[in-house]
């Protein structure tokens, strides 16, 4: 660690000891703290983190995962190898609601420390009253949050994710990678607060049949793919995609439809 600050002292910087108060304002000016535990019994920094506004992403062990709600006050990973961290530090960046509630820190903690219902918070509620709004994209990336992959993702699943984002180029919005962020995170908010409505309010988002036929053949082709089925699509997943195929009608229903 010394040699690393040595040689960039702009992006690395080592205190040797304890400094409590230097721990303080590090973790208040933090946007996420990583807890590489091999073991721990309970542990501390993750509970001080959480209170100063700086997200975990930690090894899930011990104390670790029985203080931290994955996906919601920190970030798990397992095992504890460079892979699974460089997984949980890129779904902290990309696709996780506390991604948009930390962008603007100080005033999120005066707004969360006033408001006991996060629906209460400007950024959901803001996201909820557009669960009707938007078109093909959102209604992409709302179906990726519906039938979203649950615990430990390997890493070797986010490549195949990334390939196969080039291989079912035709079947998705050419968006930015910043827009897809703004667009994945809007629409978990939506999806994790009103998953029923979520669901229900998808024909408004695809007006037009082409578009809901394209939709369901995206999730079709991908439900079929090999590289899917080695994976296996859990019960919970099947579940979702039969719930999204009957709110948006069958490729055939459609045909009959038009």
């Amino acid at each position: 660690m010394t040699a690393a600050a040595r040689r960039s002292p702009a992006q690395v910087s080592f205190t040797r000891g304890w400094d409590e108060a230097l721990s303080r304002r590090l973790l208040a000016g933090a946007d996420a703290v990583l807890v590489p535990s091999r073991f721990e019994p309970c542990g501390l920094v993750q509970l001080e983190a959480q209170r100063y506004g700086a997200l975990p992403i930690a090894h899930r062990t011990g104390g670790l995962q029985d203080t931290i709600a994955d996906g919601r006050s920190g970030v798990l990973f397992a095992p504890l190898a460079a892979d699974a961290l460089v997984e949980a530090a890129f779904f902290h960046v990309y696709g996780n609601l506390f991604s948009l509630y930390i962008a603007d820190k100080q005033a999120a903690q005066t707004q969360a420390a006033a408001v006991s219902d996060p629906r209460e918070l400007p950024v959901v509620r803001e996201a909820l009253a557009s669960i009707d709004k938007g078109g093909y994209a959102e209604a992409c990336a709302r179906a990726a949050c519906l039938v979203r992959w649950h615990g430990d993702v390997p890493l070797s699943r986010l490549e195949k994710g990334r390939q196969m984002m080039i291989d079912y180029k035709e079947y998705l919005p050419p968006l930015e990678l910043g827009e897809w962020r703004r667009l994945l995170g809007e629409q978990e908010i939506i999806v994790t607060y009103q998953p029923d409505a979520a669901i229900a309010s998808l024909p408004t988002l695809l007006r037009r049949r082409e578009e809901r036929e394209r939709l369901l053949t995206l999730l079709e082709r991908l439900e079929n793919d090999a590289r899917v089925q080695r994976d296996g699509v859990t019960p919970e997943q099947q579940a979702m995609l039969e719930r999204v195929r009957r709110a948006l009608g069958t490729p055939a229903a459609l045909e009959n439809a038009a």
